[in-house]
C-alpha cells in the first residue's frame, strides 16, 4: 500500500493463536508476538479460561523479542492443551526515528536511559564540558583518545583515583613531592625487623643497587658451639652464657685431667683453707723410732775367771717418765685464690 509522505512506524496484524502442549511441570512458555499485561490475551487450558489476574503473568522475553506467559501453576500434560488468544492486534515497528526528524536539543538527559551511552557514543570531550567532581566509580574504561584537553584538580573528588585507574610505571621520580614517601608507604622487606650485631655476633647484611637491605642475619663471634663450657672470673656469665648454679659446684677447687674429667670429695674449699693446726696425735710404742739408752749398773765383787780378773755386772733398764698425751703441728693454709665461674653457651 502506497503512503504519501514518510511511510507509517507502526503497521497492525490481525490477531491470532498460540498452542503449547504442558507437561505438569512447565510454567513459563514463549509467545509469539510481543505483549505487554496479561489483558491483551485469553489463555485457556483443557478448555477452561484462566482468570488474567491470578492465573498467569505476561513478561518481556528479551532473547527471543518477543514475550512469556507464566503460569502461576504447571498445566497438566496434554498435547496442545494450552491456547492462548491474543485480544489485541499486533504493533511491529519497522523504521528506527533518523536524525533528521529529531529537533536539535530535544534529546535532554531524562530522555536517556541510564546506561545506555556508551563508550562508541563518545567522540571527545574538553575539560571545559565536565563540571562537578568525577569520582572513581564514574570511570570505568574509557579509551585516550575519547578525552581531550586536561582534567584539572578541581574537576577531580578526594580519594577519587584509586590504585586501577594509574597505569603501571605512571608515577615517576618527578611526579612525587620531595618528602612524602614516608615509612608507611614502603612495602615491607623480606628482612625481619630487629637489631642486628653486637658484642657477640656480627651482622651480614645485603643492599641492592637502591639502597634497600633486602637480607640480614647474625653471625655468632668465635663460633662456640650451643652447650659449650667454660670459667670467667667474673660474678655474672657474659651476655650469651648462662651460669651453672649447682649447689655441689659451690666453694670447689679445680683440678687439671689429661683423661676423662670427674668430680668428688666432699669437703668446701673455704674450710680445708681454714685449718690452722694439725689433728691431736698420741704417740705409742709403735710410732716411736726405734732406739736404745746405753748404760750399766756395776754389781757384786771382783772375780777371776780363765786368767782374768773383772768386775761381775747385770744389766738392766732407766725407770719410766712422760704423761701419755697427744701434741698438735701449727699448719698455715691461707692459700691465695681467685673466684671463678662456669657457664655453659647458650
Amino acid at each position: 500500500m502506497a503512503y504519501l509522505g514518510n511511510t507509517p512506524e507502526l503497521q497492525n496484524f490481525t490477531a491470532g493463536s498460540d498452542r503449547f502442549s504442558g507437561n505438569a511441570s512447565t510454567t513459563t512458555f514463549v509467545l509469539a508476538r510481543r505483549v505487554t499485561n496479561a489483558n491483551d490475551v485469553i489463555a485457556i487450558i483443557e478448555s477452561v479460561y484462566q482468570d488474567p489476574f491470578t492465573a498467569y503473568t505476561i513478561t518481556a522475553n528479551t532473547t527471543s523479542g518477543t514475550a512469556d506467559i507464566i503460569f502461576t501453576s504447571a498445566p497438566p500434560t496434554g498435547t496442545n492443551n494450552i491456547v492462548v488468544n491474543y485480544r489485541a492486534t499486533q504493533v511491529v515497528s519497522y523504521n528506527r526515528v533518523t536524525a533528521s526528524v529529531i529537533e536539535a536539543g530535544a534529546i535532554t538527559t531524562v530522555k536517556i536511559a541510564d546506561a545506555n551511552v556508551t563508550n562508541d557514543k563518545i567522540v571527545s570531550v574538553a575539560n571545559t564540558k565536565i563540571t562537578g567532581n568525577i569520582i572513581s566509580s564514574q570511570i570505568t574504561s574509557v579509551a585516550n583518545t575519547q578525552i581531550t584537553g586536561v582534567i584539572n584538580t578541581a574537576q577531580i573528588a578526594d580519594s577519587a583515583i584509586t590504585t586501577d585507574k594509574i597505569a603501571a610505571n605512571a608515577v615517576v621520580t618527578a611526579d612525587i613531592a620531595n618528602g612524602n614517601v614516608t615509612a608507611a608507604k614502603l612495602a615491607n622487606t623480606a628482612v625481619t625487623a630487629g637489631v642486628y650485631g653486637g658484642a657477640e655476633n656480627v651482622s651480614v647484611i645485603t643492599v641492592d643497587q637502591q639502597g634497600r637491605i633486602t637480607a640480614a642475619s647474625n653471625v655468632a663471634i668465635g663460633g662456640f658451639p650451643a652447650g659449650t663450657r667454660m670459667s670467667f672470673q667474673q660474678t655474672s656469665a657474659p651476655t650469651g652464657w648462662t651460669k651453672d648454679t649447682t649447689a655441689a659446684i659451690n666453694d670447689s677447687m679445680l683440678r687439671l685431667v689429661t683423661g676423662t674429667t670427674a668430680n668428688g670429695g666432699t669437703t668446701a674449699f673455704s674450710t680445708w683453707n681454714n685449718v690452722t693446726a694439725t689433728g691431736a696425735t698420741t704417740l705409742d710404742t709403735a710410732s716411736i723410732p726405734s732406739h736404745t739408752h746405753a748404760g750399766v749398773i756395776a754389781q757384786g765383787a771382783d772375780f777371776y775367771f780363765s786368767g782374768m780378773e773383772g768386775r761381775q755386772a747385770v744389766q738392766g733398764s732407766t725407770g719410766a717418765t712422760g704423761g701419755g698425751g697427744s701434741h698438735t703441728h701449727s699448719l698455715t693454709r691461707s692459700l691465695k685464690y681467685y673466684d671463678f665461674i662456669i657457664a655453659a653457651k647458650d
